[in-house]
């Protein structure tokens, strides 16, 4: 870990994607996170994958392009809904943790990327579910496998397809949906990312 380097020396023309990881920490730090908000947007608009899972679609809370525009502007996210977020505020508060008055998260993605002008869509609470909107890709959470099943782009796509196939296994599209308005790229592919 203490050779892990900082965010701002990420060099964006030696990798294909950024993936921010979810959580509940995002929701807490991701707003000082200043450095990822630009890089995340960086791989944006260098046309590359730009993904987060989970709670880390806080991103897009922050995450802005060059001339000031939220990067969720007009795009079709996904991420921990807010049906979820009532299923851990009735855990917690059934269990007397926190008063009725106080919520697990500070906020909510579904909530605040609606207003930031994104669509979002969800499959409803605790299902696999992932969405590309470009070279944008969100997922809410694993598949029952363990997996995360999403949406790439072709050169993520073909790398990761020719990957899979070497180990023999089979392309996952449990819980994909894609957005009808966008180009062609290619089908959904298994992202690779497991839960721990």
């Amino acid at each position: 870990m203490e050779a892990t380097k900082a965010v701002s020396e990420i060099a964006v023309d030696r990798f294909d994607a950024i993936m921010v990881a979810g959580g509940q920490a995002p929701m807490f730090t991701f707003e000082k996170a200043s450095s990822l908000h630009q890089k995340f947007a960086a791989f944006y608009e260098a046309g590359k994958v730009a993904c987060a899972l989970c709670h880390g679609v806080a991103i897009l809370r922050y995450a802005k392009t060059r001339d000031g525009q939220h990067i969720a502007k007009g795009k079709t996210v996904t991420g921990f809904a807010n049906v979820e977020e009532d299923f851990a505020d009735n855990a917690v508060w059934s269990m007397n943790l926190l008063a009725r008055d106080e919520h697990v998260m500070p906020w909510r993605i579904e909530d605040e990327v609606k207003k930031l002008g994104a669509n979002y869509v969800q499959a409803g609470l605790w299902r696999g579910f992932a969405i590309r909107d470009g070279t944008c890709s969100r997922a809410s959470r694993t598949s029952r496998a363990g997996r995360r099943h999403g949406p790439s782009s072709k050169p993520l796509a073909s790398k990761a397809a020719h990957a899979r196939r070497g180990r023999g296994e089979r392309q996952g599209t449990e819980g994909v949906k894609d957005n009808p308005q966008l180009d062609n790229l290619s089908s959904p592919i298994d992202c690779g990312v497991s839960n721990p």
